[in-house]
């Protein structure tokens, strides 16, 4: 199985693409990220959605997890976050928000460092999102 990890970061949908079987993680080398430059263009939006979606196509992923965010509160994500990820929702592929609690509590019980040395350091949210997510389906 094919997952996409996401984590939101400002203007950026930071990506970790994962090839998951029975315990098994392999990490798929893809595009980074994908970034949007004017958030309130309708034609970067647009961009955005057709670039997100042609990179699940191309990539054959059967899942999407994202880290979640909080609504309010001191950590509470930005409406940005928000407009991308209701964007990400509306794709054709089973999208899962995964709470940061759940996150921390799985990568406590699996070892991830390896992984984590394959990915670049922004990354690293992302990639504990999708291993989350995959164990957790």
């Amino acid at each position: 199985m094919r997952n996409l990890g996401i984590s939101l970061e400002a203007r950026n949908c930071i990506l970790v693409v994962i090839d998951y079987n029975d315990s098994d993680f392999q990490i798929v080398k893809t595009l980074p990220k994908i970034s949007v430059d004017d958030i309130d263009s309708q034609d970067d939006i647009k961009d955005f959605f057709s670039n997100i979606s042609s990179f699940t196509s191309e990539n054959h992923i059967d899942n999407i997890f994202i880290r979640k965010r909080n609504k309010k509160g001191q950590y509470a994500g930005g409406p940005i976050g928000f407009k991308l990820e209701a964007l990400i929702q509306l794709l054709d592929i089973n999208v899962c928000l995964v709470s940061p609690a759940t996150i921390a509590s799985t990568v406590k019980k699996i070892d991830i460092s390896k992984l984590e040395d394959s990915v670049h350091q922004y990354q690293i949210e992302a990639l504990k999102a999708v291993i989350t997510g995959s164990i957790k389906i």
